[in-house]
């Protein structure tokens, strides 16, 4: 979603990503109807003068989600939960939808999933390709006839190459750099500020310039 909308967005989730996730709709103008969240203790507090309205699995929290009237945002960290509310938001009406901040660079001719969050100073080249239920921080870029899966997080300042492929339920820390032509394996972990000129295999973490496996 980048344009104004009076359609009525709720974010799931209540830690840091959920408050990034409620800026960027203020920044778009979208009308943000309240959170869902896991915790019922913290059912009608609110954050940021946004109400906590009720708790996933509540009467409350399941009419709401069948409403084919909202949207949904998932700003959740861990990749597993984003994983889980996928299926369980999907068996609703609801819409799950992408949330990019305005202030991006994304070329008109990438594939964009659904359930992205994305900070300000995205850029995304020509071509590239985004899974679905993916975090991004802030400034990273994504270069030309890149692909990202799914479940992935991407903290600030990363910076992905050309070609290069990053598959499923990645995590890659903040300032690192993936050169061009690189895969990025399942489940792989790339440590803050690493340089990766190599393939990263399957459930590997890597650290360091250049990176190799900890």
């Amino acid at each position: 979603m980048n344009k104004a909308s009076q359609t009525p967005v709720l974010i799931v989730g209540t830690e840091t990503e959920a408050r990034m996730a409620l800026d960027i709709a203020n920044e778009l103008d979208v009308l943000v109807y309240g959170f869902l969240t896991d915790d019922p203790e913290l059912v009608h507090k609110e954050i940021n003068d946004i109400l906590i309205a009720a708790e996933l699995g509540s009467k409350d929290g399941q009419t709401l989600l069948k409403d084919e009237g909202v949207k949904i945002i998932v700003a959740e960290r861990d990749p597993s939960d984003r994983r889980q509310l996928q299926v369980y938001i999907e068996d609703r009406k609801a819409e799950i939808i992408t949330l990019f901040h305005p202030m991006n660079s994304v070329s008109p001719h990438t594939i964009i999933g659904k359930g992205n969050l994305a900070g300000p100073g995205l850029v995304v080249g020509a071509n590239a390709e985004m899974g679905d239920f993916n975090l991004l921080g802030t400034y990273v870029s994504v270069g030309i006839d890149a692909m990202v899966g799914n479940y992935c997080t991407i903290q600030d300042g990363v910076r992905i190459g050309d070609n290069v492929e990053i598959e499923d339920e990645v995590f890659i820390g903040i300032g690192a750099v993936i050169h061009p032509g690189v895969k990025i394996g399942h489940k792989a972990s790339v440590a803050a500020g690493s340089i990766v000129l190599q393939d990263v295999p399957d459930e590997t973490s890597v650290f360091g310039n250049p990176a190799k496996p900890v």
